[in-house]
């Protein structure tokens, strides 16, 4: 996704970002992944997609010269697990068959010798699960990590020089985690009652996200399809991306879906207070309506 965007002094987009398509080749992955992880110019995807067979493979993408290459394999096979990139290391959590041992539940690539290693819970018992449900996220050095499906789900922080993991804090429902990211040493997420918020580390509590203009964006994409559809929200030069799949309403033999992108700029007000302004909203790109997902979006320094 290449941006080329220019304001007037009415605050018109004259240019648009826009999606631009890779060609595959005999090296390719055969099909999409869930499971994938920026490296400076590089994409590591990892194991399988969900409702496939589990994989303990690894395939890495250069953004530069658009070619594939393997990469280490994992010591166990995985299928939409997740995975995140912190101080030259992938961490990669769930997504495994259960009848592997327990030790199985984590396990990190070292990126410098391209070796892995499992990880013990040491205090995270909860996650420690073949769940495809677990997301994960890092903060000013530690990992987050939670299962979105329970109904009162904790969020676990994990220090890493520590090699402990503790729990931060428990959710409700309405403020479970669906995507999140971190933005100047602040996490923002989504969450299942349709807010945008953002984590105060001092108090250890979210909090939400100020604008008209959001509450709007976010209202109107819960009618997008007859289900929860998926948001990925992305760190883009300091400016907040939503990313979501939209309904094109119409003949339902030529229905087709909407890939949508809005960027915002965010702003501390006194109190403590974060607020949005959006700058640029629009259709990065027309799909089949087979497609229902966007199954993974990263943000790759070229």
């Amino acid at each position: 996704m290449k941006p080329n965007e220019t304001l007037t002094d009415n605050d018109e987009i004259l240019n648009d970002y826009t999606l631009l398509p890779l060609q595959s080749s005999s090296n390719s992955p055969p099909v999409a992944y869930a499971s994938t992880v920026a490296v400076g110019s590089e994409i590591y995807v990892i194991g399988a997609p969900f409702e496939l067979t589990p994989s303990s493979a690894v395939r890495i993408l250069d953004c530069r010269s658009h070619t594939w290459r393997d990469g280490p394999r994992m010591k166990v096979a995985r299928g939409e697990a997740t995975a995140v990139y912190l101080d030259g290391k992938i961490y990669v959590m769930g997504g495994y068959e259960e009848d592997y041992e327990s030790m199985a539940w984590m396990e990190v690539l070292d990126i410098k010798t391209q070796t892995w290693s499992f990880l013990a819970s040491n205090g995270a018992d909860e996650l420690r699960c073949d769940d495809r449900c677990l997301s994960m996220s890092v903060l000013q050095g530690k990992i987050y990590a939670m299962d979105h499906q329970k109904i009162h789900g904790k969020l676990y922080a994990y220090d890493t020089k520590k090699d402990t993991w503790e729990v931060v804090e428990t959710l409700s429902r309405s403020t479970l985690i669906y995507a999140w990211c971190v933005i100047e040493n602040v996490m923002y997420c989504y969450t299942a009652s349709n807010s945008c918020m953002w984590y105060d580390s001092k108090s250890r509590k979210w909090r939400e996200v100020k604008g008209s203009n959001l509450k709007v964006l976010l209202e109107s994409r819960t009618r997008c399809l007859s289900r929860v559809c998926v948001v990925d929200l992305f760190n883009c030069g300091g400016k907040l991306l939503v990313v979501w799949m939209a309904r094109v309403h119409g003949d339902e033999t030529k229905q087709k879906r909407r890939i949508k992108c809005t960027k915002m700029a965010l702003e501390k007000r006194h109190g403590g207070e974060v607020w949005v302004k959006m700058e640029w909203d629009n259709t990065l790109h027309t799909v089949p309506k087979s497609v229902d997902d966007i199954l993974s979006c990263v943000v790759v320094s070229i």
